[in-house]
């Protein structure tokens, strides 16, 4: 638990403190190739795939008939130092047409700075710079144009230390051990009240329900409970992604009085698919086209994760703090108000 707080100032201090800048990550990967547009947003997609699926459930004892909690979850899916550089890839060739020398393909004609290593969401500093090269230079030099007008600037890197997700969720027990939820967030700029305006306007729908396992024992089991737990949620991030997860998994919990414990083993998978228009309004040569429509998935394949947590309860008021482990930690906090 102490590991769990740490991750949780951890998570709170990244997006409060985060820079923000003018450009969403829609428009900032408008002017790369598919493949490198990939490499730069892939952390912060795979991260959300975790962390959208992270949190589902406080504890394994659900409401019972018409009982009910409306509240906000915070999570997030922490980056590794793996995440924080891609490898750039550069065009095998580029057609330019010149007054001089005509229509003309050249190969090989891009050389990158960094050694081709560009930081992506996750990262920080500047972005890696294509700089014409070989005959490609020499025949715009010839042409008496300047190379660096030629030049592809890749985005630098923004800093962000975990994947964040915030959303408005609720639960209302239905009788026989059972419970549905609900996550929504209305179509709004989260990302700029967090400090994380590049994320832009997020919206979001999800749907789960929970099952009590233990009432089906033939003894009673008033300090503890095991419950099947399945849920399903869509991220939309702007007009540029679209992400959806699904999870399912048994949560345990034990109590005494207001605190209790409880752990969530789960398996799960995530999809988040990428639409952007290129911005190349100039042609230079090794980009798409300008307004060309470009799309990628990055995938999270269906994984485990084991999560402990803790709840206080305070009669109406109930506040609880997750923490999951996988290929990427996740952190998720909440506060509700409701009745049992």
């Amino acid at each position: 638990m102490r590991r769990a707080l740490h991750y949780s100032l951890l998570l709170l201090f990244a997006l409060s403190a985060a820079p923000v800048r003018a450009q969403s990550i829609g428009q900032q990967i408008s002017v790369l190739t598919a493949q490198n547009a990939q490499g730069f947003v892939g952390p912060l997609a795979r991260g959300v795939g975790h962390a959208l699926t992270a949190g589902f459930v406080s504890s394994a004892d659900p409401h019972g008939m018409l009982g009910f909690d409306v509240g906000v979850r915070l999570a997030g899916a922490r980056f590794t130092e793996t995440d924080e550089t891609f490898e750039v890839m550069l065009p095998p060739t580029a057609t330019y047409t010149s007054p001089l020398f005509g229509a003309k393909t050249y190969s090989n004609p891009y050389t990158a700075s960094n050694n081709g290593r560009s930081p992506t969401v996750a990262g920080e500093g500047s972005g890696v710079v294509l700089s014409p090269t070989g005959t490609f230079r020499s025949d715009l030099i010839l042409t008496g144009l300047d190379p660096d007008d030629f030049a592809i600037q890749f985005p630098e890197g923004l800093g962000f230390t975990v994947a964040p997700l915030v959303v408005l969720e609720g639960s209302l027990g239905i009788g026989f051990g059972t419970q549905i939820m609900a996550r929504v967030v209305p179509t709004i700029n989260v990302g700029k009240s967090l400090g994380v305006d590049e994320i832009g306007d997020v919206s979001a729908y999800g749907f789960g329900a929970m099952h009590s396992l233990t009432q089906w024992l033939p003894i009673p089991t008033p300090f503890w409970d095991v419950s099947v737990v399945a849920g399903t949620q869509k991220f939309e991030f702007g007009n540029y992604a679209v992400a959806k997860g699904a999870t399912l998994g048994l949560v345990a919990s034990a109590g005494l009085g207001p605190l209790s414990v409880y752990a969530h083993g789960s398996t799960y998978q995530a999809t988040v698919d990428f639409d952007y228009t290129v911005s190349n309004p100039k042609s230079i040569p090794g980009l798409p086209a300008n307004d060309t429509r470009l799309e990628f998935e990055e995938e999270v394949k269906r994984t485990q994760r084991l999560a402990i947590g803790a709840q206080l309860d305070f009669i109406l008021l109930k506040f609880s703090v997750e923490y999951g482990t996988g290929d990427y930690s996740t952190l998720s906090g909440r506060a509700t108000f409701g009745f049992r």
